[in-house]
């Protein structure tokens, strides 16, 4: 199976794109999830590359549930890639509508007390393609918040760049920055230390490896399978010396968004590090096991 970043884009298209926004903009989230199902069932016997991934996903998962006395999942491919065509319906919203409707909770323990102490510090927040992380900037409007730092997400556009192109163009929260990762050097990055120095966010996803250093990775376990991770996430993590969260934002059975965080400890090595962020994406993986978004050969 290919590399996730030489999957061709299938989801998008400058005038598919457009047609869907002006439905959301009419029939709003409800109705246009009403016009996906159609266009994504096109989308889903097309994608082979979708469809395989998911296959094997669903094996591993049944594998390691049933060896560890798991009651299996069950759900089948086909709900699998409609669960991620709405996720980016969500996305829409969340990013280029000041009311989105997303409604919001926060799993309240000792990490997100800390999270609400270190918020205006400047953090560095590793995400996950497990549920919808790009859903975060309504969270703030959702529950009423003014004043909040700058959020510098890093993203590699390249292989979805139709939509985030399309994205870009319409975004309503000027807090929320996608900067294309694919493109990053010496002076980027130390534009990144001076925000972060300054209070606000940066954001990374840590589990897929890298496009330009594809060979930049490090070795770890995930539901007793190997995988291969991004070092340089964990590397960066360490090097910029703030307080560091693993986040998740996942879609509960009610369609309420619940945010969780995990503080991790960067005077760990990389390799701890990035054993603390999987156990944490595994343990949310089991109980959210139709929001894992990695359609490609995560799994070795």
């Amino acid at each position: 199976m290919k590399a996730w970043y030489s999957i061709k884009e299938q989801c998008a298209g400058k005038y598919r794109l457009l047609f869907l926004w002006y439905v959301y903009k009419v029939f709003r989230l409800k109705g246009l999830k009403i016009f996906l199902y159609p266009i994504v069932f096109v989308i889903y016997l097309a994608s082979k590359n979708g469809r395989k991934a998911s296959q094997t996903y669903r094996k591993v998962l049944y594998a390691y549930q049933t060896q560890h006395g798991i009651k299996p999942t069950k759900f089948s491919s086909s709900g699998h890639i409609f669960s991620y065509a709405f996720s980016l319906a969500e996305k829409m919203s969340a990013l280029c509508d000041k009311k989105c409707p997303l409604r919001f909770e926060v799993e309240e323990n000792e990490d997100w007390t800390s999270f609400q102490q270190d918020i205006n510090k400047g953090l560095f927040l590793i995400s996950s393609h497990l549920g919808n992380i790009e859903a975060l900037p309504a969270l703030p409007a959702y529950f009423k918040i003014k004043e909040t730092p700058t959020v510098n997400a890093l993203m590699e556009i390249n292989q979805n760049s139709i939509f985030h192109r399309f994205i870009k163009e319409r975004t309503t929260n000027s807090r929320f920055c996608l900067l294309p990762a694919d493109e990053f050097g010496f002076v980027e990055i130390m534009q990144l230390y001076e925000k972060i120095s300054t209070g606000e966010i940066i954001l990374m996803a840590a589990d897929r490896v890298s496009s330009q250093n594809p060979e930049s990775t490090l070795s770890a376990q995930m539901l007793d399978k190997k995988c291969s991770l991004p070092v340089g996430v964990f590397r960066f993590a360490k090097k910029m010396d703030h307080p560091t969260y693993a986040l998740l934002l996942l879609r509960t059975k009610t369609g309420t968004y619940r945010l969780f965080v995990k503080k991790m400890d960067i005077q760990k090595s990389t390799t701890d590090i990035a054993g603390q962020y999987l156990s944490f994406v595994e343990r949310y993986l089991l109980k959210y096991p139709k929001q894992w978004y990695n359609f490609f050969d995560f799994f070795k």
